[in-house]
């Protein structure tokens, strides 16, 4: 099959489920088959990923970005069932001024420089981006709410790609935070009500809501707290009603010392730990990857397949031992034993906080933190689609 031919059958796919038709798919095991490469047919819309552009977000600048404000760092974020986008961000006061040292990249002044590369000259157009935003040169962090920003001519129901600028909607309020909330994870049940999973200094808490338009009032003490060196950080929680087997009616997974770890709550709200997640390392595809050093940022959600089966999709970054991030992907049927991928599901190596949303049961998005600019503190949200040959805009 060529790839014209790929991007039409899968386009009728997309066209099919959008319209509420049924379209018929393969079986798969937990994972799904891992097809042929590089072009093959990607399994139940898990990977690997194809950057939006700005046709299909309806969001300019830059192409590919999920949401973009001006003069502001998105933090991470994540896309609740109801498809608004959650996110945290602070308002950048501060910008590093240009290097001092000799410029030999025709003069371009906004570069690595002096402070990145201990003080070697540039060797060229080539530039170091930076693991971070530096936060220090922002305003406190707070979580905002967005609503979808639909593509002209074309829209996916609760899911769209894109969104407009948001409203605060949490902001530091107990000692045990300090001076900052950052990744937010919303969680809508039956009746509407919210429970809002966010970080801070002093660990991990909730905040609740009546519903998605607040307010949200945030409990005295973290459900997850930071002890010694150890703050945990990206709550990521499903509801596991549709899960065999499952411990507790709800998970938590989140990132601690470089490992993911699980806990359990009967409510929602009062979480106690279980266990840490067993994950083989993923291998490196090639000399630039680097060694699997650590795991983090995880990101959970409940999926059904086209065999009705409900599993739990974990997304997480695999740090390596050269700088890089990859995001990869493991999966179970009882939120505790999964199955791991063995390969990144984005080609790019410096995105971070995968956070999973799914279209249907054979295509999902895939948001994903990642630097605005090389050379600077910023960064943003961007989204990516699988099947990679599905197109969310019309054709023009």
């Amino acid at each position: 099959m060529t790839n014209a031919s790929r991007r039409a059958l899968l386009g009728l796919c997309l066209a099919a489920s959008l319209a509420g038709s049924s379209v018929a798919t393969m079986g798969c095991s937990t994972l799904g088959p891992k097809g042929s490469e590089p072009d093959g047919l990607p399994h139940n819309g898990t990977g690997p990923y194809r950057d939006l552009d700005a046709d299909e977000t309806a969001v300019r600048t830059p192409s590919g970005a999920a949401i973009s404000i001006g003069g502001t760092t998105i933090d991470t974020a994540m896309v609740a069932s109801d498809g608004s986008l959650f996110y945290a961000s602070a308002t950048v006061t501060a910008r590093p001024m240009p290097d001092a040292g000799p410029l030999d990249d025709a003069g371009v002044a906004l570069d690595a420089g002096v402070a990145l590369d201990a003080g070697t000259p540039d060797a060229g157009p080539a530039v170091v981006r930076l693991p971070g935003p530096d936060w220090s040169q922002h305003e406190a962090r707070s979580v905002h709410r967005s609503a979808p920003r639909p593509p002209t001519g074309l829209t996916y129901g609760a899911h769209s790609p894109g969104f407009e600028p948001g409203t605060e909607i949490l902001t530091a309020s107990q000692a045990w935070e300090g001076s900052f909330v950052t990744d937010p994870w919303a969680l809508v049940r039956g009746d509407g009500s919210v429970l809002l999973y966010y970080a801070a200094e002093g660990g991990i808490g909730v905040a609740r809501a009546s519903s998605l338009d607040g307010p949200y009032e945030t409990e005295s003490a973290p459900v997850i707290a930071a002890h010694d060196d150890a703050v945990p950080r990206r709550p990521s929680v499903i509801d596991t009603h549709l899960l065999t087997g499952a411990s507790h009616p709800y998970l938590m997974y989140y990132e601690e010392s470089g490992v993911i770890r699980v806990a359990g709550s009967s409510d929602g709200v009062a979480f106690a730990p279980i266990a840490s997640l067993t994950l083989p390392p993923m291998p490196a595809r090639d000399d630039r990857d680097g060694a699997e050093l650590a795991v983090g940022g995880p990101a959970a959600i409940v999926v059904t397949t086209p065999a009705s089966r409900s599993i739990v999709r974990l997304y997480y970054e695999s740090r390596r031992s050269n700088g890089n991030v990859l995001l990869t992907l493991a999966a179970s049927s009882d939120g505790a034993s999964f199955e791991a991928f063995g390969r990144p599901v984005v080609e790019e190596r410096d995105r971070r906080f995968p956070s999973p949303a799914v279209i249907d049961e054979r295509i999902s998005l895939l948001y994903q933190w990642s630097p605005e600019g090389p050379g600077t503190s910023e960064g943003t949200i961007f989204v990516g689609v699988a099947p990679g040959g599905v197109r969310l805009a019309p054709e023009m």
